[in-house]
């Protein structure tokens, strides 16, 4: 059985199209581990996503600087990769002809890792549906929020210093009535 971690990477990388996201999930469970004993693979698989995401939209240095690092942690790591329910020669292969397509500055086209674990696939259709997409469907071009997600603000931030010097004006107002 999976992470939970990587079924919601996978669901995000895959369903929700979220690659941002997948991003912040994997490297979470990256950073549990102390400095000298982090998984390189999770790294792997961390670029995949930051290269769709940089490719999406449009920055193919990025993109391809991504997708060659991630090859490069993933590359001897095949027992690893089949551990995670995937075909590790299949997505070895898929990711390489990703770099010649960035390379050939070919525009984006969603891709999915090879899954070979059915209960795996099961899990995760469920999932996407529950967030209201559809396992394996193509990314929305259209999601201006989505494709451009790092360049919003962080609401909760600003919800929370709007909060703390709403608590602050309320005590100061409080202490000056007293």
């Amino acid at each position: 059985m999976q992470s939970q971690a990587f079924i919601d990477f996978l669901v995000y990388f895959q369903g929700v199209r979220d690659y941002f996201q997948c991003h912040e999930v994997l490297e979470d469970e990256w950073l549990k581990d102390p400095p000298g004993e982090r998984k390189s693979y999770l790294k792997g698989f961390i670029a995949i996503a930051v290269s769709q995401y940089h490719h999406r939209r449009g920055n193919f240095r990025g993109a391809k600087r991504a997708m060659e690092n991630a090859v490069k942690r993933l590359k001897d790591d095949h027992s690893v990769i089949q551990s995670f329910g995937l075909q590790a020669d299949v997505l070895m292969d898929q990711l390489r002809e990703k770099i010649r397509e960035i390379h050939a500055g070919k525009p984006y086209k969603s891709i999915n890792f090879p899954i070979k674990d059915s209960e795996l696939i099961q899990i995760c259709q469920k999932l996407s549906r529950r967030k209201g997409c559809v396992f394996g469907n193509p990314s929305d071009m259209s999601d201006e929020q989505l494709i451009h997600k790092h360049q919003l603000p962080n609401r909760d931030k600003i919800i929370s210093k709007r909060e703390k010097a709403y608590r602050r004006k309320k005590r100061w107002k409080q202490d000056k009535e007293d």
